[in-house]
């Protein structure tokens, strides 16, 4: 949903993050913080598409990943206090009392990170 939206960097950067000096497009999981508005409208979608597990905006929200935008500090932001994940949260539970027969979840997303490990012989 983020990418059929096409962000540029200015809503990556939103007015937090305006004077970093880093790019910062492509950086999804920082539109959670820079762009609360755009998640909102994501996860009030998600649930008219019938789905009972909606994942949050946490892909690559660890350090590895966001080293590469020196955004490391905000790891704990992005996961433990994370806008969407409680909107999402809020979401599912309001879904779950609407239709009760059947109720929906959210999971935390954790993809594979930028770097690989590597490989040397025991």
């Amino acid at each position: 949903m983020i990418q059929q939206q096409h962000p540029g960097e200015e809503e990556y950067r939103g007015e937090r993050f305006k004077i970093m000096d880093v790019r910062f497009k492509g950086n999804n999981d920082l539109l959670t913080l820079t762009q609360p508005g755009n998640d909102q409208r994501n996860s009030q979608a998600i649930p008219f598409s019938r789905v009972d597990i909606i994942e949050t905006n946490t892909f690559n929200a660890n350090c590895i990943s966001l080293a590469d935008y020196g955004m490391q500090d905000f790891v704990p932001e992005m996961n433990l206090v994370l806008p969407a994940a409680r909107r999402c949260k809020r979401g599912a539970h309001e879904i779950t009392i609407e239709r009760s027969f059947k109720p929906r979840y959210v999971a935390g997303a954790l993809g594979p990170t930028n770097k690989t490990l590597p490989c040397r012989p025991m």
